[in-house]
Formats: structure tokens, C-alpha cells, sequence
């Protein structure tokens, strides 16, 4: 999964701080294992649509072909950066394809994907509405009777996917840190080193954009 993550990274055109980067992916990931637990079912697709349903974004605000753009990326990636089965692929490329356009019916799986991403729209200040939700266990939440879990953003990428929420690499942000011991993990110092690391790239961030402007 890591590599697929710096791949999609190495393509992405907006901010990964943004209102569409990897905090939203990883919320969206986190929702979506809550939900498929609920509703019982697998979690690999929902897993690779939180990575890929916004990874072709060009704006911010109205992108109306990021779908397809993110469906045609699936399909690049699939062999390359990660393995899915032909029925579960269909699967992921209609949830990627079709993500935004409101819908509320579909295959089990994808109804999750879709839901998983509408739950996360309180981010931009829109509260999810239960009439717009696919599932059961989706418009409880918006109903208030049932919460999700807190997703703890900078632990759930690191550990599941090895990046800061701008998209640093941690393995390389930690090559050589401070008191590291030969075969300390990734997710070990990342206890130790994550804030002082997520401050100095949100900072390095800030500085070149005002660089930049």
C-alpha cells in the first residue's frame, strides 16, 4: 500500500494539505473500515478507493471528470502498485468513476466508498444528510445514532501508510534521526518523532509558498 501511496503522490496536483489531500483520504479510509464492518463486507476495495477517488484532482472546488481521471489511474496502477480481482475491480473503478455524482445505489461495497467519502464532508462545513447516505449504518451516523470512530490522522498515515499529512515520506524524513537504533520501525520513532516532524513540514510548507507568492 505504501507504494502505491507515493505513487499517487508523485502524480498528485494540488496541495496534499489541501481540502482534498491525504487527511481527507485517510478519514475517508478510517469511515470506510468502520462502515464495512457494519455492513459486512470486505475492506480491500474501499481501502484503494480512499486513495484513489481523489487523487486526480485538478481544482479544489468543481472538477467534474476527477472520477473518470481517478477510474483511468486504477487501471494504470492495477499490477503495478497493487492486485485486485476482476469482479472487485469493477467494483473500484464504478465507486472512482461515479463517487461525486450523488447517487445512493449501488453494490454493497461501492455503496460504502460512497458513504465513506460523504461523511467527511463536514470538513468543508456541510453536514452529511441522511437522505444522501447508500447505507444504514451511514445515515445512523448523520442521524446522530451512531458516531464514528476518531480517525487520528497523523498516527493512520503513518502507520498505514508511511507519509506526513504533506506528503513527506517517513522513511525519509527519518533516515538518520536522532537516537535511532538499528532495526527500530517506522511506526516506532513515529511515536517518538511525529509531532516535531508534522510541525517542520506543515512549517517547510508555509515558507515556500510564501517563497513562491
Amino acid at each position: 500500500m505504501r507504494d502505491l501511496v507515493q505513487a499517487i503522490l508523485e502524480q498528485y496536483q494540488l496541495d496534499p494539505l489541501g481540502t482534498h489531500g491525504l487527511v481527507h483520504w485517510a478519514r475517508v479510509c478510517s469511515n470506510g473500515l468502520y462502515l464495512s464492518d457494519r455492513e459486512g463486507i470486505d475492506t480491500e476495495v474501499v481501502e484503494l478507493f480512499a486513495l484513489l477517488h481523489d487523487a486526480c484532482r485538478w481544482d479544489e472546488g468543481q472538477d467534474h471528470e476527477h472520477g473518470l481521471r481517478a477510474e483511468t489511474l486504477a487501471m494504470q496502477f492495477r499490477g503495478q502498485h497493487f492486485d485486485l480481482g476482476d469482479a472487485d475491480f469493477e467494483l473500484l473503478l464504478t465507486a472512482c468513476r461515479l463517487h461525486s455524482e450523488g447517487l445512493l445505489h449501488a453494490d454493497p461495497v461501492v455503496e460504502v466508498c460512497w458513504d465513506a467519502d460523504r461523511l467527511d464532508l463536514s470538513r468543508i462545513h456541510v453536514q452529511p444528510m441522511p437522505g444522501l447516505l447508500c447505507t444504514a449504518s451511514g445515515r445512523a451516523i448523520a442521524l446522530g445514532d451512531d458516531e464514528l470512530p476518531p480517525c487520528g490522522e497523523d498516527a493512520f498515515l503513518a502507520n498505514n501508510w508511511g507519509v506526513t499529512e504533506s506528503g513527506e515520506i517517513l522513511d525519509d524524513l527519518l533516515d538518520g534521526f536522532p537516537g535511532c537504533l538499528p532495526g527500530t520501525t517506522t511506526t516506532g520513532l513515529f511515536r517518538i518523532a511525529a509531532p516535531a516532524i508534522s510541525r517542520a513540514a506543515t512549517a517547510a510548507a508555509v515558507a515556500m509558498k510564501r517563497v513562491s507568492s
